[in-house]
């Protein structure tokens, strides 16, 4: 009789044992363990296959990333923009200030007479190319200039938005 008492007790350990390591194993935290991944989670101990390696995928782009398994539409490029200026400047030593988003870009000295400007016409003109693609505030000032140290506000326009958009030229005209 004792040997069926050992053999149930030998039992009912071994089934406590393998439940155990059973429950042990299942409280890993499941998730993405790979630190280069987008959905990375520190917290998680159990790879689940769920590692996110979206990106810009395009090698022409500012951020191209050779990780990137697709593109998630996070690319950006080099804006093409030219500001151009067909406001008449009649007074001496005038110039108009150029500001993106606050920051100065630039100024123009003189007017463009061209009717129909496009990224091709010769005349006065800032080249805007430094930013990525999106959307821009732009603000400008036609300033006088009476002494060397001595500058006068005559107008300052209202902010505009324009679009500059990579891999092709778009102008923006001061009126």
């Amino acid at each position: 009789m004792k040997s069926l008492n050992n053999s149930k007790t030998n039992v009912f350990i071994g089934f406590v044992f393998s439940l155990s390591i059973i429950t042990l194993g299942s409280c890993k935290t499941e998730g993405c363990t790979d630190p280069k991944a987008k959905n990375f989670m520190y917290e998680a101990d159990k790879d689940d296959g769920s590692c996110d390696y979206g990106g810009c995928t395009d090698p022409n782009s500012l951020n191209f990333d050779p990780d990137a398994q697709y593109d998630d539409g996070s690319c950006q490029y080099n804006g093409d923009m030219l500001i151009f200026s067909s406001r008449n400047l009649t007074f001496p030593n005038s110039f108009i200030s150029v500001h993106v988003r606050g920051e100065y870009i630039g100024a123009l000295s003189s007017s463009c007479g061209a009717s129909v400007i496009t990224c091709t016409t010769g005349c006065a003109s800032l080249n805007f190319t430094e930013k990525p693609e999106g959307i821009y505030s732009l603000k400008f000032y036609e300033i006088s200039q009476t002494s060397s140290t001595t500058f006068d506000t005559i107008y300052k326009s209202q902010p505009e938005s324009f679009k500059v958009t990579g891999g092709e030229c778009n102008t923006f005209v001061i009126q």
